[in-house]
């Protein structure tokens, strides 16, 4: 064996050695970008040293953008070490600047190197993020697919490589650029570190109006402290007002958990009606102390909120004057997207515990007056369900989807001239493949000149056990079959869903997108994203060339 054979081996075993010393981990930050986006978070790592003798400089990184689908969408790339792993809020959270490079048209692998000393790798974990500047003449749907290839330590100056793997399960696929992207809320915001349960619509001019779930101290339901919080947006989701509690103080309709909203903008009146429960929560409810329902109304485009409203009189529990509902034991409306009818109704589902046992059954609850007053319709929706959402069909009959693992419940109702609504039989599809988490279903109101829209709009979690791989599904004969070009919106773990149809044909999403960690869940991001009915169907998308 030759001297130089020698040494060469003996560099390798020593790089060996110290790539085993440091465990590194590496996940996408994000699925969803948006267009003209700058620092945009791609990927995420984290790099464990396990011995303190293995500590040291870390000088430089080498990532590639080969998967990219042009190198013209992405300008910049930045490298950010941050003190933990709750997310890269790049206005607010500590962060030390590493590196930055200007893409060129042939940088499809590109090194960063490091200051001396910038980079002082620590005993346990240590956290990183590269991030992009996405250009404003970049397509929707393309991809940015950045993947880490190696790192140079100081003390032995030797690369050390890297091999992408699936995490999860799930293999690297990019982060992909829609019309506009925005993250809401995200973990430790506003000293909260538990943010879940979207709700969106559009209200006048087209601004977007954002509700969500503000939960303290844990991710535990109601009756655990929650406030409701809300945002608008008056440039199509690209960035909002800053959050306002509108629910769950003791001014703002008692000082007790609120949650669970539901939100519509009223055509004919031009409020904003946000429908939550509160108090005790839904399965701890009982007649005489019951889940309590209130309507919080703002008159002047999601600026300004009325105090919560309590409607449950009217719709069950003792003190309901309806002697079948004044037995249920338990009640709550689902959260996401309320309806309003062609005639001006408004309408949502109710999740009912008719008994204690936690068996949960379905029935509309609707107004005729803009939300003053509330009436329950008799007929039961499923005799098995959970959290349900509504909408009217081009002939003026209604469908309902409802949550069931496996599949989606559909039930279809008339509406006869008296306005009185009549269910025929749950029936279950497996072509949208859920494992039970709430999603949403919208009617899509805009078709050709003369025609009238049979397009509906459907949000789940497209695996049939875990909460993963949110996905837009479109049905172009109002639900009957559901086309074969879904979209994933976040291909990773997700949950709860939220739609909208704005008044320019696009599309609005606000989801919860499980936040970038090497083991286990550790909460929700609330991710905001806009794309068009072109993407949805499968075609190219929209530049954003001029906007």
């Amino acid at each position: 064996m030759t001297r130089r054979f020698l040494s060469i081996v003996l560099a390798l075993c020593a790089s060996l050695a110290a790539a085993a010393a440091i465990r590194t981990q590496v996940m996408p930050a994000s699925y969803a970008t948006g267009i003209g986006n700058e620092d945009a978070p791609i990927l995420y790592v984290m790099m464990e040293v396990d011995d303190p003798a293995d500590a040291g400089q870390l000088q430089g990184i080498t990532f590639n953008l080969q998967g990219t689908t042009t190198l013209k969408d992405v300008l910049r790339v930045r490298f950010y070490q941050t003190a933990d792993n709750l997310g890269l809020h790049l206005k607010d959270a500590p962060k030390t600047l590493l590196g930055t490079h200007r893409v060129k048209r042939k940088d499809a692998v590109i090194r960063m190197d490091f200051a001396d000393g910038a980079c002082q790798l620590r005993p346990g974990k240590n956290y990183f993020w590269l991030t992009a500047d996405v250009s404003r003449r970049a397509r929707e749907g393309h991809l940015i697919n950045a993947q880490m290839l190696n790192y140079t330590l100081a003390r032995d100056h030797s690369e050390h490589a890297f091999n992408m793997k699936a995490i999860d399960g799930h293999p690297f696929t990019g982060t992909q650029i829609f019309l506009s992207e925005c993250l809401l809320a995200g973990l430790n915001d506003d000293q909260s570190r538990y943010w879940r349960i979207p709700a969106v619509c559009e209200g006048r001019d087209g601004r977007l109006i954002a509700v969500m779930d503000k939960r303290w101290g844990s991710n535990a339901d109601l009756p655990s402290n929650i406030d409701v919080v809300t945002c608008y947006s008056d440039d199509k989701g690209r960035t909002w007002s800053p959050r306002q509690t509108i629910a769950g103080t003791p001014e703002l309709g008692g000082d007790y958990g609120h949650g669970d909203p539901g939100v519509l903008y009223d055509r004919r009146t031009g409020d904003i009606i946000v429908c939550v429960v509160s108090h005790r929560g839904f399965l701890p409810s009982t007649p005489d102390d019951r889940a309590l329902i209130k309507l919080i109304v703002s008159h002047d485009n999601g600026e300004t909120w009325d105090a919560p409203r309590d409607i449950t009189d009217q719709l069950y529990g003792t003190g309901c004057p309806d002697p079948v509902r004044s037995r249920w034991w338990g009640a709550f409306a689902a959260s996401g997207a309320m309806m309003q009818t062609r005639s001006g109704r408004i309408m949502s589902v109710l999740c009912v515990c008719e008994k204690e046992e936690d068996v949960i059954t379905n029935y509309v609850m609707y107004s005729d007056d803009d939300g003053e007053t509330w009436k329950v319709c008799p007929d039961c929706i499923c005799t098995s369900g959970d959290e349900s959402k509504i909408v009217e069909l081009s002939d003026g009959r209604l469908s309902v989807s409802t949550r069931h693992r496996g599949g989606r419940f559909f039930n279809t109702a008339t509406v006869d001239a008296a306005g009185d609504i009549h269910f025929g039989k749950q029936q279950l599809c497996t072509d949208l493949t859920e494992p039970a988490c709430n999603g949403d279903y919208v009617r899509y109101p805009f078709a050709p000149k003369g025609e009238q829209s049979r397009m509906l709009l459907h949000t789940i979690c497209h695996h049939p056990t875990d909460r993963r791989n949110v996905t837009v599904f479109l049905s172009e004969d109002e639900g009957k079959t559901w086309l074969d070009t879904y979209r994933p919106i976040c291909p990773g773990r997700g949950g709860y869903s939220a739609l909208t149809v704005l008044s320019d044909g696009t599309i609005g999403c606000f989801y919860e997108e499980d936040a970038p960690a090497e083991t286990g869940y550790i909460g929700y991001n609330l991710r905001f994203v806009r794309f068009s009915m072109d993407w949805l169907r499968g075609s190219e998308g929209k530049s954003g060339a001029g906007k």
